[in-house]
Parts: structure tokens; sequence; C-alpha cells
């Protein structure tokens, strides 16, 4: 476990590793209870417990945990965390006020309610963990080396940070709370894709048969599970696009499409340009808007 170092007093930000077998049951292993802290699940799983309740967490899932609020851990098995300090009102204003999905549990503007603390917030995708791990770990470094400039490096990468699990959380949204049954199978599309998701393979998933899956799908989602696929698989052809490093068709076949016909009409529909003419309006510093779901 990691001895705590925060980037400076103007800007309190600190990260800690619990690697596997660093967590003792029964025990608050989290410093500081005056801050917010922001936990990661990069492996194994453990019985949360916070607010007089027990959740099951597993590899993937985020909880923000409120100053004031005690927790614990228990059946540890293989569990390693990331735990991500800050004080929120000493955030630049631009970050608390931003649009983000997930801002309403970084940033509440209301007094806390522990009850949010209780279960996990949302769930980070397996094939997402390197890229999650990578910027926690820069954040760590300069955190704690504090060389020249590391306050400007340490507000970029935090706010990478949030950013980016905001975004991963922005699909979770349209879950009901009458509708949770079907979060199980919002987070294996997610991890799954890039691979063939065929209705009796999601049907298996979910435990229902196919015409109350795609009924209560719908009803939570507003949208069809293909629907919701064909979002996700968009979602991340954007980040290869980004990337520049493989061809259109490669991309198609990267991210579950059929062909790279198929792919570059579904993204004209979402975007009203080709993936070649949005990966040139990229490099020229021109985006456009995010993936609209009743264009899909």
């Amino acid at each position: 476990m990691d001895n705590l170092i925060f980037s400076s007093e103007n800007f309190a930000v600190a990260v800690q590793n619990f690697p596997v077998g660093s967590v003792s049951a029964g025990i608050d292993v989290f410093e500081y209870p005056a801050l917010t802290k922001l936990v990661w699940v990069c492996d194994g799983g453990a019985v949360y417990c916070c607010a007089g309740r027990e959740t099951r967490l597993e590899s993937g899932d985020v909880v923000v945990i409120y100053p004031g609020c005690g927790t614990y851990f228990k059946s540890c098995k293989n569990f390693a965390c990331y735990c991500i300090y800050y004080d929120p009102p000493k955030i630049p204003l631009f970050l608390a006020l931003g649009e983000l999905p997930f801002a309403r549990y970084l940033f509440p503007e209301k007094e806390c309610d522990f009850s949010d603390c209780a279960t996990p917030q949302m769930h980070i995708p397996k094939l997402d963990f390197g890229l999650l791990e990578n910027l926690t770990l820069r954040l760590r470094y300069e955190c704690r080396r504090r060389r020249i400039g590391h306050e400007a490096i340490v507000i970029a990468i935090f706010t990478e940070i949030l950013v980016y699990v905001s975004r991963s959380y922005s699909l979770e949204e349209y879950i009901t709370q009458s509708h949770r049954r079907l979060k199980n199978i919002t987070v294996y599309i997610r991890d799954h894709y890039f691979e063939k998701l065929t209705a009796s393979r999601l049907t298996k998933v979910a435990g229902m048969s196919e015409r109350n899956f795609y009924r209560y799908f719908r009803e939570a989602y507003g949208i069809s599970p293909n629907e919701y696929i064909i979002g996700v698989r968009l979602q991340h052809s954007i980040e290869y696009l980004h990337l520049g490093e493989l061809s259109i068709a490669e991309i198609a076949a990267t991210c579950g499409f059929s062909d790279s016909n198929h792919f570059c009409k579904l993204f004209k529909r979402a975007f009203g340009k080709s993936p070649s003419a949005y990966r040139k309006a990229f490099s020229h510093g021109n985006l456009p808007d995010d993936i609209p779901l009743d264009r899909v």
C-alpha cells in the first residue's frame, strides 16, 4: 500500500494503490476521511460494506465515497484497487460545473447522501483497463515526484480521468430502477462488443426469454439491443479513428462490424459524414458532435 503524497496544497489530489493482499477485512483502509475518494477495482472481488449495506464488487466496478462515510471490505478474493483522493472545493470551477454525466456523483451539489456510496455507480469495461490504469499511474507519478510544472500536468491527467470515467458511464444513464436487472447485459455488451452478439447469446446472459428481453430492454433504454450494440461499436470506432493507426476496413473488423461498407453506412447515418471524412476533420480540429442514439 502506498504512502500518500498530495500534488500540492492548491490542488489536493493523491493516488493510492492497494495491490492484492493489502486490504484487511473489516478495516477502513482509506485515509483522509475529509476527502472524496474515487475507487475503481482493478482485480478480483470483495464484499463492500457501506451505509449499512453490503454489495459485491468485481473487477471494473467504480464507487465514489464521500467525506465522513465509513467503509470496509470483507471476503476479499485476489482483490486490488486504486483510490484517487480529491477535495472538490479545490477543483477548478470549470471541472466541477462541467456537464459530465457522472458529475452528480463526483461533485454533488447538495448535502452528500451516503446511500449513493453504497453501490457501484458504474463499471469500466475490461478492455479499457489498460488506458485507465495508465492514466492513474501517470497521475500518481506526477503527484509523488512534483517536478516543475507538475500542477498543470496533474490537472490535465485528473481531468482526463474524470472525463473518461464519465464517458464510460454515459450509456448507463438510460437504465431505470425498474430495469436494473439488465445492467449485466450492458456490461457484457461493452466487454464483448467486438464479437458476434446473437439474440440467443444475449438472452442466455440475461436469463430471459427473447420476447421479454427485447421488450424490457427497449422500455429501459428507449432503443433496441442491436441499436445499443451499434452505438457501443461506433463509440469505439471513434477511438481508433483518432489514433490513426488502422485502415477503415481494419477498424470495422476490430469493432465487430460485418464489413467496412456496413460500418461506413452506419457511421455516416450517426455522424453525417464517412469515417474517412471524420478522420480528416479530426486532424484539422473540426469534430462532429457525439453519437445521437436516435440516429444509430
